[in-house]
């Protein structure tokens, strides 16, 4: 799949922008990440300022939280905003590879249509509040986009 060009791939390697985004982050504060509808990737968020977008994206030790006023505005007025998102520290997959070959992921969602919170796919709609590692992107080879690993 072709990636579009206004989201840039934060690990694409020999990268100038993809550097120049990495500079924006202060890598000791959680970073919030959320599904851009009208650009269709991952916004990322930091000290309640978008940096950048991508369309991926890895985090570790990872809170899922969805804001129950936003959830009802959007149940009430059937328009959709920003009141879900991923909270948690970035992380290169490369470096933590080894560490997080030794345990399986499961495919987390969210519809506020459907639910109050992030779920389980393969669960039939198990609540997720935390994970030790999320790999967040758009248009993998497995239809996925957000892939959590639970360590300890």
């Amino acid at each position: 799949m072709t990636r579009k060009m206004h989201c840039l791939n934060v690990h694409k390697p020999n990268s100038r922008i993809a550097e120049l985004c990495r500079k924006k982050l202060d890598f000791s504060k959680p970073i919030e990440v959320y599904k851009n509808l009208h650009k269709d990737c991952w916004s990322i968020r930091q000290n309640r300022i978008v940096q950048f977008h991508t369309d991926y994206i890895c985090l570790q030790d990872a809170e899922f939280i969805v804001s129950q006023a936003g959830r009802m505005r959007v149940l009430k007025n059937a328009q959709k905003n920003v009141h879900a998102f991923v909270r948690g520290f970035w992380c290169d997959p490369k470096e933590q590879w080894s560490e997080r070959l030794t345990f399986g992921y499961d495919e987390v969602t969210y519809n506020p249509y459907k639910y109050d919170s992030f779920v389980l796919v393969n669960t039939g709609g198990k609540p997720v509040n935390r994970a030790k590692f999320v790999d967040m992107a758009i248009g993998n080879c497995t239809g996925a986009e957000v892939m959590v690993q639970f360590t300890a």
